[in-house]
């Protein structure tokens, strides 16, 4: 078989809907579906998608979304939440007093609101009852349906408590004042007539865009733990007698979701997936398999790693096959494999290679990691810092001074004290341990265990790994190799 050239695989996108959009058979044909999430999420056995960012879960919410559009009875509505006033969702008048209860009373709102208004848009996935239709009607007339996504009414409700004019409660049995219902009563009301109304298509609201959220404020932290209640209480609700054909599914990065302190989250640890590809150590099958099926869309039978890397790498005094050096710059996510290998196919194209099918060449796969090293992974540390600290004047200068310390550090290992001393006329002890936090929850530093020398890095361990100062920490391989760093 003539093997094409490695410049002509494709791999896809770091971003899966730039993906979905360019290569929608990548993300059908050539599906991996990593410890069976998709099926996990359309069985109802999982609800919560795990898993540090850039671990593949916008992919599988794209897999799932085009697959649906391919039925018609079925209909997936994606939910982008990267823009969405989080912490104002806390601050809803949904309930007597604020707390978590009341957070998750909003969020229950919100979701069924949505929920209504791609029924309504969907026509053919009901058989509209009268009772649907009057609440539609009521709720348009009040501006909740058809709208800019809630977002003024989410900012106008933390402020003040909201009354609306919405008959359709009443004739559901709903006792309300004469002439308005609260916000806590709206959420009852629209259950009600659900549940009357005969769903014919299975819909699937997925919520995404929390990647890039921080929690430098308890009020998000508070509203992403309500938004999670939220979500397992409505899949509840949707199994009662009478199972309405809907499912509420959420992503979240591991970290986030380690962070959220609610007594209620040991509760979700048997209805969440987690995309952990280093489960395997470094040799992991599952990373390949994942390209071997993009690949094998257009060309079947190709064993990337014995085909295309099976070369020798060289660096310094050591010799490492070419996949495992690939695997050792990158923190075992798809979303860094897919740029170490388009980083590897442009060294490739500029080495005009001739021979269309050997392994690569040691050399221009090495040649490739140091552009992904520096162009690529470098750039991905000073996005994942950008918002770790309180938003001000100082706070992108200050950043960047930590950066700079780290480029300019003489081996790859260092302190806690050592950060310290260097950086304390610019940032105090406590802006430093959240820079190296976040450094940490990424990725970019691990931890070596003073007494036993354990090397910990959070993608070894997406189910939680604890931030120690007192650890000796160490630079992830790609920046050592992106700065010039000694390794000892």
């Amino acid at each position: 078989m003539q093997l094409p050239r490695f410049e002509h695989l494709v791999f896809g996108e770091l971003d899966a809907a730039e993906e979905a959009r360019r290569y929608p058979h990548l993300l059908v044909d050539g599906f991996y579906d990593h410890r069976d999430a998709v099926q996990q999420l359309e069985a109802g056995d999982a609800f919560l998608l795990l898993g540090l960012k850039g671990a593949g879960k916008s992919a599988v919410f794209e897999h799932l979304r085009l697959k649906y559009d391919s039925s018609s009875q079925l209909h997936f509505d994606y939910w982008d939440l990267s823009n969405f006033p989080i912490a104002d969702v806390r601050n809803m008048k949904t309930g007597p007093t604020a707390g978590l209860g009341r957070t998750q009373n909003a969020w229950e709102l919100l979701l069924l609101l949505r929920l209504v208004e791609r029924l309504n848009e969907d026509g053919s996935s009901h058989n509209g009852s009268a009772a649907f239709g009057h609440m539609v009607k009521d709720l348009q007339a009040a501006g909740l349906v058809s709208n800019d996504g809630w977002k003024t009414q989410v900012i106008e409700w933390s402020k003040a408590t909201a009354k609306l004019s919405l008959p359709f409660a009443a004739e559901v049995g709903l006792e309300v004042g004469k002439k308005s219902i609260q916000l806590f009563q709206l959420a009852e009301a629209i259950r009600r007539v659900l549940q009357q109304t005969s769903v014919v298509r299975r819909h699937m609201l997925a919520l995404d865009g929390l990647d890039l959220l921080y929690f430098e404020s308890e009020n998000k932290r508070q509203s992403v733990s309500g938004l999670v209640q939220a979500v397992r209480a409505l899949n509840l609700w949707a199994m009662e007698p009478g199972d309405i054909p809907v499912s509420f599914v959420c992503c979240l990065r591991s970290d986030m979701f380690n962070t959220l302190g609610s007594s209620e989250t040991s509760k979700y640890s048997g209805k969440s997936v987690t995309l952990d590809w280093a489960r395997e150590g470094m040799e992991s099958e599952e990373l390949w398999a994942l390209f071997e099926g993009k690949i094998g869309v257009k060309h079947s039978g190709i064993d990337i790693r014995k085909d295309y890397l099976s070369g020798i790498v060289s660096t310094g005094d050591t010799q490492k096959m070419a996949h495992t050096f690939i695997l050792e710059h990158t923190r075992m996510f798809p979303r860094d494999m897919v740029a170490a290998l388009k980083f590897i196919q442009r060294a490739a194209r500029a080495s005009r290679l001739t021979d269309s099918y050997a392994p690569l060449p040691g050399p221009v796969v090495k040649a490739g990691i140091e552009m992904y090293c520096n162009e690529y992974f470098e750039a991905e540390l000073a996005s994942n810092l950008a918002g770790s600290l309180s938003e001000n004047n100082q706070s992108y200068s200050k950043t960047d001074m930590f950066v700079n310390f780290l480029k300019n550090l003489t081996r790859n290992s260092f302190t806690f004290e050592e950060v310290r001393s260097a950086l304390e006329s610019g940032l105090d002890g406590i802006e430093i341990q959240m820079l190296l936090k976040q450094a940490f929850d990424v990725s970019a530093i691990g931890k070596r265990d003073k007494k036993t020398g354990k090397v910990t890095f959070v993608y070894r361990r997406p189910g939680g790994a604890a931030f120690d100062i007192r650890s000796e920490l160490l630079l992830h391989n790609a920046l050592v190799r992106a700065w010039s760093i000694n390794r000892y």
